[in-house]
């Protein structure tokens, strides 16, 4: 049958789309799965088209599905998929049979969807989790109660789909629907897939619910208790990753109403000290957004959500004349999202540990320790090579982030004056800016050459370094052109102070890391950010980890 399918397949393609740049045959027709009625699935990939669409054929006696896919935004559309922790057109092209191709690029799309197979679903949030679990448990209560035959088999129907979606979810396993589901569920887990599938005929068959329930009921506890409340619900409070965020906005120089509004919240908190940590900093600069003053309340995510949270919202609501009074107001939500370079490096505490310390400085020293902030980020640095692996790879990715972040407060010191008396229409003066960018450019350059002279050994990794130099230029280029008076409001601040490099690693590998701490150093020295700010950068570096070092690792005894 086989050998049919597929002489059918290219003869549909001859007829109705002879100018396609590829397709294969896919679906039950490409794993031998076929009955006499089943139909033939065909995925065409178009050079034409700008959107993917379905079409249903006649053709040689056989039903003929076509999924037409256009070339320019097939690996986007795969992408989009997993993150919709959906496998559907991965599938198609993991499990298809190329029929035809053009420069074998069916070839490496089927590559590209084996690794985004093989990396798995993107988890599902833990308050995601907690919506479904609780949609489950209203169903199966639901289904505990006598009612109406006709409405037990609908909530039963739901339940059934509800245990397999919630299982996906606990194992991390892909999603699918139809036939499709069941032979997915049987691979992953067979005897489970029997007894659901047991205990639901039984229902329907017999009309006896009880190994249904008792199925369901011990799906339903595995994953934890009811919800005692649940809310979807968005407010200017965010949680993400176990962290709550508040974010203050305040035209007050004086920070003693912030420390009043910092004590109260803590003070309402109280009660769950014990399981919540509370890390706060001031902004006297720009990061990102416009508040004054970050909250970042760390803890469970369902405590954060439905006890923090309307803790906090009801305290602002009752201090509302206070705050307005003072021009205090929320602002717009504020998260970092983890880098993807040091994602699933399993390093989740990284954050936490770092920020404990970091609040203690505000909470003994009263403010921070410029140099001994900067060499903790220098410790941090290193040992994220320590747990990555130095290769250049890394190096440069990582270096390239740090870049990201840094960049746009770049400016030597000689330029500083001249930048501050441009006029706010720049277009009057856009020959002197196009000048001071150049010369900004040229020393930027000239930093680098001398310092990408240390990799002269390792000749093979010329391409990487340039391509990497290029890129921040570009990245440089597109930030000067964005640069104003905010930037340049604040004064030069120290250099590191390296940190002792350890003696069992290669004079090759101490010289890249060296040289991306005198990157470092170059940087600072140019570089134009209140403490605060620097705090910022620390916290960036800990969350875009999103992991577990432990505190003694990045902050060593200094006695």
């Amino acid at each position: 049958m086989q050998e049919e399918i597929e002489e059918i397949s290219l003869s549909f393609i001859a007829e109705y789309a002879p100018n396609c740049y590829s397709a294969m045959v896919t679906g039950s027709a490409s794993v031998e799965n076929m009955t006499l009625n089943s139909d033939i699935d065909i995925l065409i990939i178009d050079s034409v088209i700008s959107r993917d669409y379905f079409e249903s054929f006649f053709h040689r006696g056989r039903k003929i599905d076509c999924i037409v896919m256009p070339l320019i935004a097939i690996k986007d559309i795969l992408k989009e998929e997993s993150e919709k922790n959906s496998i559907t057109y991965i599938d198609m092209l993991y499990k298809g049979t190329v029929i035809k191709d053009t420069n074998q690029y069916l070839q490496e799309l089927k590559k590209y969807a084996i690794e985004l197979r093989k990396k798995g679903p993107k988890p599902v949030s833990l308050f995601h989790q907690k919506m479904m679990l609780f949609y489950a448990y209203n169903l199966y209560e639901d289904l505990i109660d006598e009612r109406d035959w006709g409405e037990l088999l609908f909530i039963a129907v739901d339940l059934f789909n509800q245990l397999i979606i919630l299982n996906n979810v606990r194992h991390n396993y892909w999603t699918t629907h139809g036939k499709w589901k069941y032979r997915y569920l049987v691979n992953y887990d067979k005897k489970y897939a029997e007894e659901l599938v047991k205990s639901f005929n039984s229902f329907v068959a017999e009309r006896n619910k009880t190994d249904f329930l008792l199925l369901a009921k011990e799906n339903l506890t595995a994953l934890g208790p009811k919800p005692r409340h649940i809310s979807s619900r968005l407010n200017s409070l965010t949680v993400g990753n176990d962290f709550l965020t508040v974010s203050i906005k305040t035209t007050l120089i004086n920070k003693d109403v912030y420390e009043v509004f910092l004590k109260e919240i803590k003070k309402e908190l109280a009660l769950y000290d014990c399981s919540l940590a509370m890390f706060y900093m001031r902004n006297d600069g720009d990061i990102r957004d416009e508040s004054s003053y970050l909250i970042f309340i760390h803890g469970d995510e369902e405590i954060l959500n439905f006890v923090v949270r309307p803790l906090i919202v009801s305290y602002i609501k009752g201090r509302g004349e206070h705050l307005a009074k003072n021009d205090m107001v929320l602002s717009l939500p504020y998260y970092l999202e983890p880098h993807s370079l040091f994602t699933n490096q399993g390093t989740y505490e990284l954050t936490k540990s770092l920020l404990m310390h970091f609040n203690s400085i505000y909470e003994y020293v009263g403010e921070y320790d410029e140099n001994l902030l900067l060499t903790y980020l220098m410790k941090f640095h290193f040992h994220v090579g320590m747990k990555l692996g130095f290769s250049i790879e890394n190096y440069i990715q990582f270096n390239e982030y740090l870049t990201q972040l840094w960049l746009p407060f770049m400016l030597d010191k000689e330029y500083r004056k001249s930048f501050r008396e441009l006029e706010e229409d720049k277009a009057v003066k856009i020959g002197e800016y196009k000048q001071l960018y150049g010369q900004q450019k040229e020393a930027f350059v000239e930093n680098y050459s001398g310092i990408l002279k240390n990799w002269k050994e390792d000749q093979e990794n010329d391409r990487l370094i340039d391509d990497y130099t290029a890129k921040a230029l570009s990245l440089m280029r597109d930030i000067f052109d964005t640069l104003n008076d905010d930037f340049f409001r604040r004064n030069q601040i120290p250099q590191f102070k390296l940190n002792q490099i350890t003696a069992d690693i290669s004079d090759l590998e101490k010289t890249r890391w060296l040289s991306l701490s005198e990157i470092l150093n170059r940087l600072y020295g140019s570089v134009l950010l209140s403490s605060n700010q620097k705090t910022y950068l620390a916290f960036a570096c800990s969350s875009m980890l999103g992991g577990v070092m432990e505190l003694n690792i990045i902050v060593e005894n200094e006695n």
